[in-house]
């Protein structure tokens, strides 16, 4: 019996790190009601339909910087400072039709972290010594 009980809670855990979802999206609303309407992204570009998720009530909010590492061939995400749900949308009133890119987690159809990503493009030669 312990053995099954013990396989249950395992088989849980897993089906909740499997139901949570970490992606890059271009946000093109956010509603008053918390609804915000995104597009997946790859490669910097939109893909697909747009799909909606709820903000969650406790969901958190960062400034975030996304950095390109060449070796690697991916793109590293920094957690910047906390940044209120109102900054966030005033930020998005700002990138206007092109939309706010971000990373969100969502997890069961809410999302419950939200990293804004204003990364400027176009930095040609000025990268650092290897």
């Amino acid at each position: 019996m312990r053995k099954f009980v013990c396989a249950a809670v395992v088989t849980l855990c897993m089906v909740g790190f499997a139901m949570a979802e970490t992606m890059q999206v271009i946000i093109s609303k956010i509603g008053d009601d918390g609804k915000v309407t995104y597009k997946k992204t790859e490669k910097g570009k939109a893909t697909g339909e747009d799909m909606t998720a709820t903000l969650a009530k406790d969901a958190k909010i960062f400034k975030g910087k996304a950095t390109f590492d060449k070796d690697a061939g991916k793109v590293n995400i920094e957690k910047g400072d906390a940044i209120e749900r109102a900054a966030a949308s005033e930020m998005l009133t700002k990138a206007g039709e092109k939309g706010l890119r971000a990373q969100i987690n969502v997890e069961g159809g809410a999302i419950t972290e939200l990293i804004t990503l204003q990364g400027k493009k176009g930095k040609k030669g000025k990268g650092g010594a290897d």
